[in-house]
């Protein structure tokens, strides 16, 4: 009998929905942010539902900033540009969001997460910029799901990460929010 309850209490826990880990600022993508002049962060939006859920194999992936992912990048760019002394409530250059598509797969040998968003800078709201960015992030996982799940979930910070590199990285978006 106590097997029994064993066993359900695992595939119940191992269904459940977890919270992303908080997002850690890269130094890399702070550092990149030194060629800008101050952002003030505009609206964050999600393209659809879909996006604001990750399956990652039976369990759900919730966003731990407001249970939004569009929130969650926001919070992230807000810490980056934070750290890097260019963000700004006041400054001239607006930078929205709006989250596409994203994607966690944990493999069974090898897990890669895809993301996808657009990115809209405003100078004194005149649009300067409007480009899709997308990142992937690829990483060890298993065939077991106690070590493929939270592989998979533990990547997530690092996915955002690659974005916004990929956005810092874009001579387009320096050009336009100098």
């Amino acid at each position: 009998m106590k097997t029994l309850i064993s066993l359900v209490a695992v595939v119940f826990l191992s269904a459940c929905a977890q919270m992303a880990p908080l997002y850690r600022p890269s130094i890399p993508n702070v550092q990149a942010l030194n060629a800008v002049k101050p952002i003030r962060l505009g609206q964050f939006t999600a393209a659809n539902d879909s996006v604001e859920s990750l399956q990652v194999r039976a369990n759900v992936l919730k966003s731990s900033v407001d249970g939004k992912y569009e929130s969650y990048i926001r919070d992230a760019l807000g810490q980056e540009l934070s750290l890097a002394n260019k963000l700004d409530a006041n400054a001239a250059h607006e930078l929205s969001c709006q989250l596409l598509d994203q994607n966690l797969d944990a493999g069974l040998d090898k897990g890669k997460g895809t993301i996808q968003a657009e990115f809209v800078l405003k100078n004194g709201g005149v649009e300067t910029y409007r480009k899709r960015i997308s990142a992937e992030q690829l990483w060890e996982s298993s065939f077991a799901g106690m070590i493929a799940i939270p592989a998979a979930e533990q990547n997530y910070p690092f996915l955002v990460q690659n974005l916004l590199a990929g956005l810092y990285a874009d001579k387009d978006f320096i050009n336009a929010a100098q």
